[in-house]
């Protein structure tokens, strides 16, 4: 399988009970603050879109049921995570601007296959749904074994640039709502990560 994928056209299953799970109402929940925090301003018609939106992401992309594990949230790591959302959603739509007010359009499309370093299958589901709340972004396919996220972007200048933004992604959602386990997990691919690209630059 090529890095960059043509989209599959494999008709996706919706799942109206998993809406009800715990878990997927605390998802609904924080993907409707984030919505709220990137229009910068509080309406009914913000908060019905940003439900609206949410649902839809949460019943595409459902928790497996069988999976379901208490959910756990560290304030500090949360921040860091809501901030990192909310800048790359501020840089994706200077980004969205000025392509379309711009004569020669820049835009290159693609699909990267991204395999995730240490997400449970909740976490999974919660990255690509916050994906898809940036412009320019949308997860197209989920797998969970292996946990591969398939990312349709706008602007693919560099393979490796993309799976780094959603690694950052990953690892910061890790921290704020993962287990300690998936945390030691998490950072010690993405240090071994490093380390080989360390080490494969300063080989002449």
């Amino acid at each position: 399988m090529s890095d960059v994928q043509r989209r599959r056209d494999t008709p996706r299953r919706w799942h109206l009970p998993s809406l009800l799970m715990p878990a997927s109402l605390v998802h609904v929940a924080v993907l409707v603050v984030l919505w709220l925090l990137l229009w910068d301003r509080f309406t009914i018609g913000n908060l019905l879109s940003g439900i609206v939106v949410a649902v839809v992401l949460v019943i595409g992309f459902p928790i497996p049921r069988q999976r379901q594990k208490r959910l756990t949230l560290r304030p500090v790591p949360t921040v860091r995570f809501v901030a990192h959302v909310v800048r790359k959603v501020v840089e994706s739509n200077v980004w969205l601007t000025r392509e379309v007010v711009s004569r020669r359009s820049r835009i290159r499309t693609g699909i990267v296959a991204t395999p995730l370093d240490g997400c449970s299958p909740e976490l999974l589901t919660f990255v690509a749904n916050v994906i898809a709340l940036t412009p320019g972004s949308m997860v197209v396919e989920a797998s969970a074994s292996p946990p591969v996220l398939y990312v349709h972007v706008l602007d693919l200048r560099s393979i490796e640039e993309v799976r780094d933004d959603v690694h950052r992604l990953e690892r910061l959602a890790v921290h704020a709502f993962g287990s300690v386990d998936a945390i030691a997990a998490v950072d010690r691919v993405q240090a071994e990560r490093r380390r080989r690209r360390i080490e494969e630059d300063d080989t002449p």
